[in-house]
């Protein structure tokens, strides 16, 4: 099945996108002209689409939407009816596309990205980059508490699989003190914090493989994995998942913890 096919059907991302931006998104101040918006890893679009811009809808004259992916890119667009939005392939971490669009946005949402990218000081400074003086920027994200991360970090250390990963790390780490630690990261590229806050979450999942599988290929090394190992290596993932999670007494139904962090800043004109 495509990758962007398989992401069409997870869910976890789109309920916590769609919590934090309904409890929080009060917070966000609108410009008294129509908006130009941009979303940062949009994957195949249901966020955008179903989330977000029933959200902006009454601010926004257009939503960028973006993501480094043509297959996610492709889905997006031929599901997609609202005027509003034009998708686009762009890699956020890609300086000359980030030129490209240097002051141009008056809101950047970046929802449950940023644990994903290893070098979050250069994705903060693009998205800042990228912002208009006066803009504002809502990002959701997990901290180093959580199930995937513990998962692959217990799994890269056996003999088995320790040989195909490299020596550059998987996840960023936030330390054990992550507001401080993002809040920090947001003042050095220039953002002035108007609101940082870690909530302990938990989830409950049917079919918990079902689960993982879309995440397991955002797995930037993948790659480097024989391709006929990949769904041993998959499965392996899964029982290292399941260990780090409380099992709900049905066929792969479990209970996941994480940390969420939420942060908005803003570029000073």
């Amino acid at each position: 099945m495509p990758y962007a096919e398989l992401w069409t059907k997870t869910t976890a991302s789109k309920e916590i996108a769609s919590f934090y931006l309904k409890k929080f998104g009060h917070l966000l101040k609108w410009k008294d002209y129509k908006e130009t918006i941009l979303e940062v890893g949009c994957a195949e679009g249901s966020v955008t689409k179903e989330l977000l811009f029933p959200f902006v809808k009454n601010h926004v004259k257009k939503l960028v939407a973006i993501d480094k992916l043509d297959d996610m890119i492709s889905c997006a667009k031929k599901a997609n009816t609202i005027a509003e939005i034009d998708f686009q392939v762009m890699d956020a971490m890609d300086g000359e596309s980030v030129t490209k669009k240097a002051n141009q946005f008056d809101h950047i949402f970046s929802t449950m990205v940023a644990h994903w990218i290893t070098d979050n000081k250069t994705y903060l400074t693009n998205l800042h980059r990228m912002l208009k003086p006066g803009g504002q920027i809502f990002q959701t994200q997990l901290t180093n508490e959580q199930v995937l991360r513990k998962s692959f970090q217990k799994q890269f250390k056996e003999g088995r699989w320790k040989k195909y990963v490299p020596d550059d790390p998987v996840f960023p780490d936030y330390t054990d003190e992550p507001i401080k630690y993002v809040k920090n990261l947001f003042q050095e590229v220039g953002f002035e914090v108007e609101f940082c806050e870690m909530k302990d979450d938990v989830s409950i999942v049917e079919n918990f493989g079902d689960f993982l599988k879309p995440l397991f290929y955002i797995y930037k090394h993948l790659d480097k994995i024989p391709k006929d190992l990949h769904e041993e290596f998959f499965q392996y993932h899964i029982q290292n998942s399941r260990n780090f999670c409380i099992y709900r007494g049905e066929p792969d139904k479990y209970e996941y913890h994480y940390q969420t962090l939420i942060c908005i800043g803003s570029k000073t004109k």
